[in-house]
């Protein structure tokens, strides 16, 4: 019904107990996760209890009162799962879906929030662990985050976070020496472009820019999508590099 009743997000938060149910079907499933037992069944009811958060973190009339009350909170314990088996991809993605969520109208509150509980070293896990979808979704996040004026300061204040989202994101280009996802690799460029804005953050591109980027490497990819490209010319105009053009006529 989440896609049928347009109001159901209000609705949800408004009716009295509804939202405490929510999480406390959430928190019942703790215990089985720090032990590693969850079964698929828990793991598909759990993630259903996430998709009613999704709908409530989305509408516009909800979305700063989920925020206020903390809620993403409760889905951090699920985000930190290490554990490759479907259940627990399955509960990381529906997570990322709410974040996701947040930020694909984001407000400033929406990034000071995300920067004050410390999602990012969540992404870049789930950037490293995940399936495509759950990378895509997580560098997405991190995307938003860095197009954020507060969010490219954060992330470029100290050598620490910058190197470990810098890490991540050439640890993912390296993954399409195998099978290259176009939508993975959009994002991947636009964080690499919107990090080169930072001058101390573009001092340390120009030395380490992964030779993917510079090789020819996607161009049978950024023909088919200009928005990329002019992405990637960005990056190279701000690290002062006379690239050749990498899409040709022929």
């Amino acid at each position: 019904r989440t896609e049928l009743f347009q109001d159901l997000a209000p609705l949800l938060w408004n009716s009295f107990g509804t939202i405490t149910i929510l999480l406390q079907e959430i928190i019942s499933i703790f215990p089985n996760i720090s032990l590693q037992n969850l079964t698929p069944a828990q793991s598909t009811r759990v993630c259903n209890v996430i998709a009613l958060l999704q709908c409530v973190a989305s509408h516009s009339d909800t979305k700063m009162l989920f925020i206020n009350a903390n809620i993403p909170l409760y889905l951090y314990p699920l985000l930190q799962t290490t554990d490759k088996l479907p259940q627990f991809e399955h509960l990381r993605l529906a997570s990322l879906g709410v974040i996701g969520a947040l930020v694909k109208v984001s407000t400033k509150e929406v990034i000071t929030f995300l920067l004050s509980s410390e999602i990012i070293p969540l992404c870049l896990c789930n950037m490293e662990i995940g399936k495509e979808v759950s990378k895509t979704v997580a560098t997405f996040i991190i995307q938003k985050i860095l197009a954020d004026d507060d969010g490219l300061a954060y992330i470029c204040a100290t050598a620490k976070r910058f190197f470990a989202i810098n890490r991540v994101l050439d640890m993912m280009l390296k993954s399409f020496e195998k099978q290259i996802s176009p939508r993975l690799l959009k994002l991947i460029i636009s964080c690499y472009s919107r990090l080169s804005d930072n001058h101390r953050a573009g001092i340390v591109l120009m030395r380490s820019l992964p030779n993917m980027l510079t090789n020819g490497t996607f161009n049978n990819y950024l023909r088919e999508d200009p928005t990329t490209l002019r992405l990637l010319e960005h990056l190279y105009k701000n690290l002062g590099m006379n690239q050749v053009p990498l899409v040709s006529d022929e």
